[in-house]
């Protein structure tokens, strides 16, 4: 019998069952107090470095900002008993300044209003990030970026995302925190200011000083919390708890963790902390946590203090703590691009070790089981898949897939390890890479880019090359190449032609956009925190955002594309019926485009079954495999401002709901107004194919001589019948076998529910909808366009 069976069943306790029944019921509220602490210390820090200014005003933030402790918590750290997001006033200022905006996702009082527009904005006004970034825009720029000049109207062809966060996706290294407590950071970091010779360095390790003792106080903040609700305890049970924490949070994180319990309250008061140092991108990830907590693990079960129904409350404590924090983005662009407040702590589980060999062990199962039986949306889970992963392990992956009706996420170490070790990591930095942000992998001690990513809008490109460097999204300016009539256009290649010619010059123009992010970044924010986490930048006395870490990795300057299936698919339909079936002239097509198929309804029909990309037809894989080339060429010729290569990759989070409600009507039958597809997947299900077909597709579409680490996020869609029993299971586990075998990055099986299956036959293309199924608070799981919402194609009367 496989440990994923032999299991003692886990009885969630009744105060657990409250707290998470409370969490799901609040409304998010937004804080303000960061935003006015931080900026009341920023104030009187003028003219200092900015590194040691940011430790301090994050210390003043973390001396004065309320702080609740709930009777039902074991684990401490929260502001208040619901959900709650922090506003960041150092990004973006636009949603106080009235710019179009309204906080319907949050809860936000007139007097936080009045109080950040009195005491927070006022400072900011001029000095953030956005403004600074706006007024260093060409022209050409602002024309590809904005609509009408306006930053509160993002025009969605190309969407930077780094001014309304503080960074990429990142990982922690939390291990560090567990054996040596702040305490013994603060002590290298005084010791290495001793013997260096610069001031800027001087300054940087003071930095972590301030902020390793403000963490310290932060805690003991907490602990007399603690102390006070013991004071009125009902029971000596629930004195006693009271106090074993009160000591613990005077412990940890200062001091090294001395059990799994501290281990866990060690982890989540540095996590905690780095929300309020910055955002990152799909907020911070819990890194490996089977491996950083194993020792104390197995140590705690090994004395007797700790069992597994124990463990799993804790974790428990943990998964509500991070089901509170929401992301809250209160400006225009910010709430498109992360609609339904989706956020992602990645977990990461099984792998390999460092020095070689399976890394998978019982608290790999313990997590596991622990997360698939959560019944909120979190953790977001990670699981490394090798071809030594242990097939008993491989088959709980699979059961919890059949429990909740979405795996845990899936990377493949075979394809993952292999293009780290191709970009300079050496096999053991590779071998210990943790999953980060939706789909990403980081190496925690020698990456050093975080400069928020770009995405593009793929199918504007493709209109572009259709109507003569117009695009719907921004259809009163040309913001493509001048390539001429579509009715010229005589041959599928010269389409292709076409295409890419718009493509490089909008690759050109988003990579320029990004290097002025870059260049001015390190003017704007600093990460005294992440950086006292960081082996390198502790070494070399440099804090992160200076952009340039003596041994580090600056491999970035990163561009997500979005609609990629959407574009095969409609070059697919372009060749076949206006190419070679000759069924339509390219004008003609454009015109039933530009009325979004109203009075059109057979030629979609006839769009939405031509030849579609995820069905192994070698010529429509060949499109993708070209797109994806074109791509991955010009990325990888770019320096960035740090000495790094820029990368291509294929994670649009909530993006594809974004540009696709501002995209016109597409070759492939998709309606204007629409999703775009997800990732690398397919845009259409492939039932009768299975999923193994589709993923042959994915690696069809792959050049596989340019090692990108750019993440590849591909769904297999499976129905229900599929998956159900030893026979489903059995099913599963062979498509993660040969998944494995392949060049894949990732994958997440997404099991359709009745419902579901229902939509898709009556509306096909809705399957783009059904990859909402992210950690969020959408009750659903997924979402579609408003009923409400009507597109109309403005390119006709644009010219």
């Amino acid at each position: 019998m496989d440990q994923g069976q032999n299991t003692a069943s886990y009885r969630r306790p009744s105060h657990l069952r409250r707290r998470i029944s409370r969490i799901s019921s609040f409304r998010p509220r937004l804080l303000m107090d960061r935003a006015l602490y931080f900026t009341e210390s920023m104030q009187s820090t003028e003219g200092q470095p900015l590194p040691l200014r940011w430790a301090r005003a994050l210390t003043h933030v973390l001396e004065h900002v309320p702080v609740d402790l709930t009777s039902d918590e074991l684990l401490a750290g929260s502001f208040g008993p619901g959900r709650y997001g922090i506003f960041y006033p150092e990004l973006d200022n636009a949603f106080v300044e009235g710019k179009n905006f309204a906080p319907e996702d949050f809860f936000l009082s007139e007097g936080d209003m009045d109080l950040v527009r009195d005491k927070v904005m006022p400072y900011w006004h001029g000095r953030t990030y956005q403004e600074h970034f706006y007024a260093e825009l060409p022209e050409e720029l602002r024309n590809l970026l904005y609509v009408d000049d306006d930053p509160a109207h993002p025009a969605f062809i190309v969407q930077e995302t780094a001014t309304v966060r503080h960074s990429l996706q990142w990982a922690l290294d939390y291990g560090k925190v567990i054996r040596r407590g702040f305490r013994g950071i603060a002590e290298d970091a005084e010791r290495l200011r001793a013997q260096c010779a610069s001031d800027s360095q001087r300054d940087f390790y003071t930095a972590v000083m301030e902020i390793c003792r403000g963490i310290r106080l932060f805690a003991e903040r907490f602990a007399v919390l603690a102390e006070e609700q013991a004071l009125t305890a009902n029971t000596e049970d629930q004195q006693k708890n009271r106090l074993e924490l009160a000591e613990r949070c005077r412990r940890v994180p200062w001091e090294p963790a001395q059990t799994f319990i501290d281990a866990l309250q060690a982890q989540w008061f540095t996590q905690m902390v780095s929300r309020m140092e910055a955002e990152f991108g799909g907020n911070v990830s819990n890194g490996r946590m089977d491996q950083y907590l194993l020792p104390l693990y197995r140590q705690d079960v090994g004395s007797g203090m700790l069992t597994e129904q124990k463990a799993r409350e804790y974790l428990d404590d943990l998964w509500c703590h991070i089901a509170q924090f929401v992301r809250l983005k209160p400006s225009p662009t910010g709430a498109k691009i992360y609609e339904d407040l989706a956020h992602w702590e990645l977990t990461t589980l099984g792998g390999q070790l460092a020095g070689g060999g399976d890394a998978t062990n019982e608290l790999s199962f313990l997590i596991l089981r622990s997360a698939s039986e959560f019944p909120l949306d979190y953790p977001y889970l990670g699981v490394r898949i090798h071809r030594n992963t242990p097939p008993d392990f491989i088959r709980e992956v699979c059961r919890a897939t059949q429990k909740k009706g979405s795996s845990p996420v899936l990377f493949n170490d075979e394809t993952i390890i292999a293009r780290q070790q191709a970009n300079g990591a050496t096999a053991e930095e590779a071998r210990d890479y943790c999953g980060s942000g939706y789909s990403e992998a980081r190496l925690i001690n020698r990456d050093t880019y975080f400069v928020g990513a770009a995405w593009l809008n793929l199918p504007a490109v493709l209109e572009m090359a259709l109507n003569d460097g117009f695009c719907s999204p921004s259809p009163n300016r040309r913001t493509g190449l001048a390539t001429g009539s579509a009715a010229d256009i005589r041959s599928f290649d010269e389409l292709m032609k076409r295409f890419r010619a718009q493509l490089l010059h909008i690759l050109d123009l988003a990579f320029q956009q990004q290097a002025i992010l870059e260049r001015l970044r390190p003017l704007h924010m600093a990460s005294p925190l992440l950086s006292s986490l960081h082996d390198l930048c502790m070494k070399h006395g440099v804090d992160m955002s200076v952009g340039v870490v003596p041994e580090g990795r600056s491999i970035g300057g990163f561009l997500g594309v979005i609609g990629f299936a959407t574009v095969v698919d409609s070059l697919a339909a372009l060749r076949t019926l206006v190419f070679e079936k000759r069924l339509f002239s390219l004008p003609r097509m454009l015109k039933m485009l530009a009325a979004n198929f109203e009075g059109y309804e057979d030629v979609r029909q006839l769009c939405l079954n031509c030849p579609k990309y995820g069905n192994g037809i070698d010529w429509v894989d060949e499109i993708g495999r070209n797109i994806d080339r074109f791509l991955l060429v010009r990325a990888r010729s770019e320096v960035n401002s740090y000495g790094g290569r820029g990368e291509i990759f294929y994670v649009p989070v909530k993006a594809h709901i974004a540009m696709g409600r501002v995209s016109g009507a597409t070759a492939d039958g998709r309606f204007a107004g629409t999703n775009f597809s997800f990732g690398v997947t397919p845009s259409h299900i492939v039932s009768s194919m299975g999923p193994t077909v589709a993923l042959s597709s994915e690696v069809a579409a792959q050049n596989p001589d340019i090692p990108s680490l750019g993440a590849r996020v591909m769904f297999a869609t499976l129905l229900p019948g599929q998956v159900c029993g030893s026979a489903g299971l059995d099913t599963l586990v062979s498509v993660i076998q040969t998944w494995c075998r392949q060049s894949h990055w990732f994958l997440r099986f997404q099991v359709l529910s009745p419902a579901e299956l229902t939509l898709l036959r009556n509306s096909p293309y809705e399957y783009n909808s059904l990859f909402l199924n992210i950690p969020s608070f959408n009750a659903q799981g997924y979402s579609f366009p408003s009923a409400a919402f009507t597109y109309k194609c403005p390119l006709q009367s644009a010219r």
